[in-house]
């Protein structure tokens, strides 16, 4: 999505710029732990280890619709281009950044944007664990997805620790967690000295979780009940999906994708968390029946 300028009528068009290179390791093993004539136990597993980098561009460094990220030869696609936040001012509860030059200022300027190496949207590694048991009949599954190394900008707690700025809507517990007199630290700023919130990488979090994908819990009638009814196969079961998870950094749900206010031109998942839907729970039964 390569910028244009305004006087076009038109943000962006789709263009072939480059050239992007992956590399990585894959690795999948399978082992059957019990194989007996009642009960089976299978377990397996496999895990990825991926490293994106741009190769080749028609032009200079190009900063993505939205202002958040760069392509850059040699660094991942989508690396985070952004203001660095350095905390609050313990004196008096002021905002602080850090300039190009890597200088404490209380100055919000977005000319002091820099590239943040190693911090882009794409996961770096990715895997799942799978296990199945089977006991004349009753089967049992589960699926536990991992995905991590990635970073996403989450707009979404921004707005909810706005500093006083978005006062009048819902806020975070975390928002009264604010700056209150000299000497106060790990704290939000003091929102009465600005009453604004600015895009820096304060928000900019770590995507890496767990998630419990998929459990199963089923039932094989015996053939030998089914026969007399003409059936040859009768299965009860129930399953949970997208029901634990575990995130290691992320305020709310890491697993961001496509949808409302969810990317900037319609392709870059996982830039940013917006205000869609996160990942749904669900609860299925069934009974599923073979003459």
């Amino acid at each position: 999505d390569r910028p244009l300028s305004r006087t076009t009528g038109f943000q962006t068009r789709t263009e072939n710029i480059g050239a992007v290179k992956n590399s990585g390791i894959e690795m999948a093993l399978s082992y059957k732990v019990i194989q007996t004539k009642d009960f089976t136990f299978d377990l397996s597993a496999n895990y990825s280890i991926n490293t994106n980098k741009v190769v080749t561009l028609t032009e200079d460094d190009i900063i993505r619709t939205g202002g958040l990220t760069k392509i850059k030869v040699g660094e991942a696609i989508d690396t985070y281009y952004m203001v660095r936040y350095a905390g609050v001012d313990p004196t008096n509860g002021k905002q602080q950044f850090l300039n190009k030059d890597g200088v404490i200022t209380n100055t919000y300027s977005a000319g002091d944007a820099v590239l943040l190496q190693g911090k882009s949207r794409l996961a770096t590694r990715f895997g799942n664990v799978n296990a199945t048991i089977n006991y004349k009949g009753l089967g049992l599954s589960a699926d536990v997805y991992y995905s991590g190394g990635n970073y996403v900008m989450n707009y979404q707690y921004q707005e909810l620790t706005s500093d006083g700025e978005n006062v009048i809507s819902q806020n975070a517990a975390d928002a009264l967690n604010y700056w209150k007199k000299p000497g106060d630290t790990g704290v939000l700023p003091d929102p009465k000295q600005l009453y604004q919130s600015f895009t820096t990488d304060r928000y900019l979090q770590k995507g890496d979780f767990f998630r419990l994908r998929n459990v199963t819990l089923s039932y094989n009638l015996p053939s030998k009940i089914l026969s007399k009814a003409k059936i040859q196969n009768l299965r009860i079961y129930g399953q949970a999906q997208n029901w634990l998870y575990f995130g290691t950094e992320m305020k709310g749900d890491p697993e961001v994708g496509f949808g409302q206010a969810e990317s900037t031109g319609g392709q870059t998942f996982g830039l940013f968390k917006g205000f869609s839907y996160p990942q749904t729970r669900q609860l299925t039964f069934g009974v599923d029946i073979t003459f």
